[in-house]
C-alpha cells in the first residue's frame, strides 16, 4: 500500500516534470533547449531496483538535467546583461 502511493506520487511528479520542460522546450530530444539530449522521463516499474535512473528512463536529475538548465540560465543570463548594456549605451 505505501509503495502504491509512492508510485502514484511519483508518476504525478513525472507528469509535471514532463510538462514543464516541454514548455521550456527541453523535450523532446530534438527541442530547442535539449540539444540532442533525452529529458523525457518515462517510468520503468521494472527498473526500481537497477537505480533510480534506471527507472525513470535513463534521465539523470542532479547529474544531467539541472547542470543543463543552469548553463541555459547563464546564457540567458549573459545575453540579458549585454542587451541592457546595448541599450544604455544609446
Amino acid at each position: 500500500e505505501k509503495w502504491l502511493a509512492f508510485y502514484q506520487m511519483l508518476e504525478q511528479n513525472i507528469k509535471e516534470y514532463n510538462t514543464m520542460a516541454k514548455q521550456v522546450e527541453l523535450i523532446p530530444k530534438q527541442a530547442k533547449h535539449a540539444k540532442g539530449n533525452d529529458f523525457e522521463i518515462t517510468l520503468k516499474k521494472d527498473k526500481a531496483v537497477d537505480g533510480v535512473v534506471s527507472m525513470m528512463g535513463g534521465v539523470d536529475i542532479a547529474g544531467a538535467v539541472k547542470p543543463h538548465l543552469k548553463m541555459l540560465v547563464e546564457g540567458y543570463q549573459y545575453e540579458t546583461e549585454n542587451e541592457k548594456n546595448r541599450i544604455l549605451e544609446r
